[in-house]
């Protein structure tokens, strides 16, 4: 809920203000928040569930729910996958739901006659909301589950393949769709450049964390990491981390907003990204020719030490042999 009310109204007013009325102002949003959704939640029940089952409406919800599951799995397994398909596809899958099970579920729950669910859209067989495109062998919930799914999957996949997604879009999908290869690196698994600088960070985190837990947080940040505490630029750990920090407090898309306007963030360009794989490889094949050198250099003690034992053991047999003469 924070999510969808603090950034689209708040989120200038929280700039400015301290630390205190910040946190203040954030319950009082979650507390009309929740109350507002138990008003709606009755009148729902009031209009809805006296003359239909729950199980008829927790079906509907199932499958409006459902509709993020291919956003979800394909973040998740494949990094083709760009955001603004994700949002296309279940804004499409919404709407495919609203049209084929809501909107007729809700004129059958008021009694209302209507050539919509008789005949559908503008008396067009193929656009009936029970029927879509002739498909009749289905119940309801399966036919806008099938539907719904099936554009939301289609506008996904074909806005992905199409779309170029941006530099940021990408280093966060090789290191979820790779998230074993990346474990290790974690916090700076990503490529980074701009400039942010560590007093404007801390500024942003005292206005609603408060000094105390600012200070705290920042400390241990400095401890895992062994980073002096002098240093007034922040780099790309930092700024994770801060982000990681706000959204506890207000979300995950307004500290992503409050940080990026204290952050100026550079997009790399395709010969830097370049670069830097091919600096990466040239890193990994030195390490590999000395890992070799150093393989080699163990097989030549090995050897050198096996020849010396039987040096040794000739020496041996030869004094041997001379003293029993």
């Amino acid at each position: 809920m924070l999510n969808l009310i603090i950034p689209y109204g708040f989120l200038t007013k929280f700039s400015k203000a301290e630390s205190f009325e910040n946190t203040e102002s954030i319950k009082n949003i979650r507390r009309i928040s929740i109350f507002s959704l138990i008003i709606l939640a009755y009148f729902f029940y009031r209009s809805f569930t006296l003359d239909h089952s729950l199980v008829s409406i927790g079906l509907i919800s199932f499958v409006l729910i459902a509709q993020l599951a291919p956003a979800f799995f394909g973040g998740i397994f494949w990094r083709r996958g760009v955001s603004k398909g994700a949002v296309y596809g279940i804004v499409v899958g919404v709407l495919i739901t609203i049209y084929t099970l809501v909107i007729p579920f809700t004129i059958d729950a008021q009694l209302i006659s209507s050539s919509f669910v008789k005949e559908g859209l503008l008396g067009v067989t193929m656009l009936h909301p029970y029927q879509l495109f002739g498909l009749h062998f289905l119940e309801p919930v399966p036919h806008a589950f099938f539907w719904s799914l099936f554009f939301n999957i289609l506008v996904f996949v074909l806005y992905s393949v199409n779309a170029i997604g941006n530099y940021r879009e990408r280093n966060f999908a090789e290191m979820f769709v790779d998230s074993s290869k990346y474990a290790a690196m974690h916090e700076d698994a990503y490529v980074w450049k701009g400039e942010a600088y560590v007093k404007d960070i801390r500024k942003v985190l005292t206005r609603f964390l408060g000094e105390q837990r600012t200070e705290r947080a920042l400390n241990l940040f400095y401890i895992k990491y062994n980073i002096d505490k002098s240093d007034q630029v922040a780099d790309a750990r930092l700024v994770n981390f801060s982000e990681k920090l706000l959204t506890g407090s207000i979300g995950s898309a307004s500290s992503r907003i409050l940080i990026s306007s204290v952050v100026k963030e550079e997009e790399i360009s395709l010969p830097e990204v370049l670069k830097i794989l091919d600096e990466t490889q040239k890193a990994k094949e030195s390490n590999k020719h000395l890992q070799e050198r150093d393989k080699q250099k163990d097989e030549f003690l090995d050897t050198v030490a096996i020849m010396d034992m039987e040096t040794k053991l000739q020496l041996s047999t030869i004094r041997q042999l001379h003293n029993k003469k």
